[in-house]
């Protein structure tokens, strides 16, 4: 992976992280764009390969029951109290390309580098943790392998054709982590993620998983607003 490219994006992540106090989230629907750096394996934490990712998804807060006003202090002012799932829980669905693979893998006396690009359907779900601009979740996705390649020395390898030694499809489960701050009209946010395959990807007898740590770095922006809540 290019230098410039993994400067910008530690220098993305960094300024995210900066800036990941004193949040203002939105409710509603919304739009979410975000890409980052990430490194992956297909043997658990052997031959790890440094890659990227970039996200597209579309969130939903859902709207339980019916908002109260409660006085919160002497004066009159009052403060909205929505049911725990409403302030709290978040629905997403990404869209998603992500570079994965291995950097070691030896076929036919080669010793050659592995590279899988997938398109990837991500169902994702959020839990916002209470007077914080922090929050957990998890789900599962769903890979097509847009791209296969082997090389040796930054040099394609002509003799073996790699969809012979990598299947196309893949699907596991992820866990993420990650905070939001509102700048103006947009959030911008930060996310640290694990993916791990369940479906054997290698076409050879020796079985292989994808595994992938992924950070990423965004904006979401309301497309149909519901209520505000401050931190």
């Amino acid at each position: 992976m290019p230098k410039n490219r993994i400067i910008t994006a530690i220098a993305f992540w960094l300024c995210t992280i900066a800036l990941c106090a004193n949040a203002q989230q939105k409710a509603g629907t919304f739009v979410e764009i975000g890409a980052g750096m990430s490194v992956s394996s297909l043997r658990f934490l052997h031959s790890i390969k440094p890659g990227f990712n970039a996200q597209v998804g579309i969130g939903y807060t859902p709207f339980i029951g019916e908002t109260l006003l409660i006085p919160i202090d002497s004066v009159g002012n009052a403060r909205s109290i929505h049911n725990v799932l409403d302030e709290h829980i978040r629905a997403y669905l990404f869209v998603s390309y992500t570079s994965k693979g291995e950097t070691k893998v030896k076929i036919d006396n080669i010793e050659a580098r592995g590279e899988i690009n997938y398109f990837e359907i991500k169902p994702q779900g959020r839990y916002y943790i209470p007077l914080t601009p922090f929050y957990v979740g998890g789900g599962i996705f769903i890979g097509y392998a847009a791209s296969r390649s082997l090389s040796h020395n930054g040099k394609p390898v002509r003799s073996i054709d790699a969809k012979n030694y990598y299947h196309t499809a893949d699907a596991g489960f992820l866990a993420a982590g990650g905070g939001e701050i509102g700048v103006g009209n947009v959030v911008i946010t930060g996310e640290i993620s694990l993916e791990k395959g369940i479906l054997n990807v290698s076409k050879t007898s020796k079985k292989k998983h994808t595994f992938a740590v992924m950070l990423t770095a965004g904006v979401s922006m309301t497309i149909l607003d519901k209520h505000f809540r401050h931190y």
